[in-house]
Parts: structure tokens; sequence; C-alpha cells
């Protein structure tokens, strides 16, 4: 299996060691394929999806790039943290997509990790400045500033993170891997 764990998934499952943990959380940077992974793997769990973009979306009627032109990139990041709070908060098993601002947020880090598995999609910067590029829902960033957020980001996705997946991996054996994670929680 091409999953890499952070720890080692032999010594016990990541729900064994804090019975609390019924939600799964997908992390990355933008343009990582967060909801690509968490609406297929909500899918074959059959459990509520909860995507920070869309829920940004159906409560402001902004995406991320015209609320952060309007309210600021400061404000943007602190919705996101707010939404995902709220999924972590509710008792439904849900498979979170995480904005990737919201590793920066001490409280989201702490109840992803008392709340959830979580699993880091760990794609190289230069794959991520390719696909934000193509993308046209994302906000603009300025030069170096992709850079900056993996650098700054990437040692907090790991540190939080039950599993790294490496962007090799396709998506079919890393939702397999996640549900057998799962289930053996």
């Amino acid at each position: 299996m091409v999953l890499m764990s952070s720890p080692s998934p032999s010594e016990s499952s990541p729900a064994a060691s804090n019975p609390g943990r019924q939600h799964v959380v997908v992390m990355g940077l933008m343009g990582s394929g967060k909801s690509t992974l968490g609406t297929a793997l909500a899918a074959r769990l059959g459990w509520r999806y909860s995507d920070s973009d869309q829920e940004l979306e159906q409560r402001t009627g902004l995406t991320g790039a015209q609320f952060a032109d309007v309210h600021g990139v400061d404000a943007l990041h602190v919705i996101e943290s707010a939404l995902v709070l709220m999924a972590l908060g509710s008792n439904e098993p849900t498979v979170i997509t995480a904005a990737g601002s919201t590793i920066e947020n001490d409280v989201v880090r702490r109840m992803i990790g008392a709340r959830a598995v979580a699993a880091y999609l760990d794609v190289p910067v230069t794959e991520l400045e390719q696909r934000h590029r193509r993308g046209t829902h994302r906000r603009s960033l300025k030069p170096g500033e992709l850079t900056a957020q993996f650098d700054r980001r990437r040692p907090l996705f790991v540190e939080v993170a039950d599993f790294v997946v490496p962007s090799k991996q396709s998506g079919t054996e890393t939702v397999s891997a996640l549900m057998k994670a799962v289930a053996d929680d």
C-alpha cells in the first residue's frame, strides 16, 4: 500500500487511541485534490460530506475568491476555520475537506486530532502551481505565495496527519486505504 502513515498503523489504528474520532478530514493546499478524494470517500463510506469551499458558498453566496476580494484574506481564513470546526462538532460521521488555511489555526489542529482521522494530500508545490493556473475558482495568488504557504503549512499538515498520501498514489488506492483505516477504528 502506497499510503504512508504517521505514526505507523501497525502500532494501532488512529481511533483506537481516541475513540471520539468519528470523522475523516482530508487536508492539503489549494489544488491538491481534496474535494475529489473527499467526495469519493464519503460516497464509498455512505457518510455525510462537508467541503469548506461549498459550505462557504452556500452560507455567504460567494466563492472563496469572491469572499477574499470583498472581505479580505484574513476574514476568509476565519470563516474557513469556523466552518471546519462546525463540521468537526457534528455527531454524524462526516468526511470533511478542510481549506488549506485551516491548518494554521491551533484550535482546528487540536479538534482534528481529537475528532478525526486525518489524511494529508502531499502534492509538490510545482504541481500545485500548475493546477492553480488551470483552475478558475481559486483566488489569485501573488508570486511566491503558494511556495510560502507550502513551506509554512506542510510541517503542520504532517504533524496532524494520521496518513500522508503522496501525489503519485491513485485516488482509488487512497480511498481504499482510508476506508480500511476507518473500518479498523
